[in-house]
């Protein structure tokens, strides 16, 4: 049974028919085939580029505006290579696991503040 955008507007909640409206322009897009079009990975914008060249996806959404790297669909990297960022990641993520590891060991005095290494035995 399909309902009519009347039917619709009175039954639901705001919040749903907004979502209902996102899935059916999505659909829509997809159906439509286009070859060149671009999808923010962080948001619900989609946008024709007609430069094949170009590197970066740029937002246009003002409560998005992210600026992307159409490859690896991340956060902009350049000029690093999608598997150099990776890697600087996965470096970061690394390092904040033994930052955290490194403060659980140490101990501060509550009267003078001097830390001291404290290791189990």
């Amino acid at each position: 049974m399909i309902f009519g955008e009347s039917i619709l507007n009175r039954i639901l909640k705001a919040s749903t028919l907004q979502l209902y409206h996102r899935v059916c322009a999505r659909r829509d897009l997809q159906a439509a085939g286009l070859d060149d079009l671009e999808e923010c990975p962080f948001c619900d914008y989609a946008v024709v580029v007609e430069n094949p060249d170009e590197k970066l996806f740029r937002c246009q959404r003002e409560d998005c505006a992210e600026v992307s790297c159409r490859k690896c669909k991340k956060q902009d990297h350049l000029p690093k290579s999608c598997e150099e960022a990776a890697k600087d990641n996965k470096l970061g993520a690394q390092h904040a696991v033994e930052e955290a590891m490194t403060k659980a060991l140490l101990r501060h005095c509550p009267k003078c503040q001097n830390g001291a290494s404290f290791m189990r035995s």
